[in-house]
C-alpha cells in the first residue's frame, strides 16, 4: 500500500537537500514537507534506515 506521505516524497526527490546533523547523520530535507515528518519517516524505516544515510565521519 502506497501512502500519500511516499507519493509526495518521490514527487519531490528533484527538489531535495542532504543535511548533515552533529550527530553523524543525514536526512532529506523536501521542500513542502514539515521535517518532523520527514524525520518520523526516516526513523521507521519508511524510505531508508539510518545506517543508509549515516555520514562518514
Amino acid at each position: 500500500m502506497e501512502g500519500a506521505f511516499s507519493r509526495e516524497y518521490r514527487a519531490a526527490t528533484a527538489c531535495c537537500t542532504a543535511v548533515t546533523f552533529p550527530t553523524g547523520f543525514a536526512a532529506l530535507a523536501v521542500r513542502g514537507l514539515p521535517a518532523t515528518v520527514l524525520l518520523r519517516g526516516l526513523s521507521s524505516g519508511t524510505f531508508f534506515t539510518l545506517e543508509a544515510v549515516r555520514t562518514r565521519a
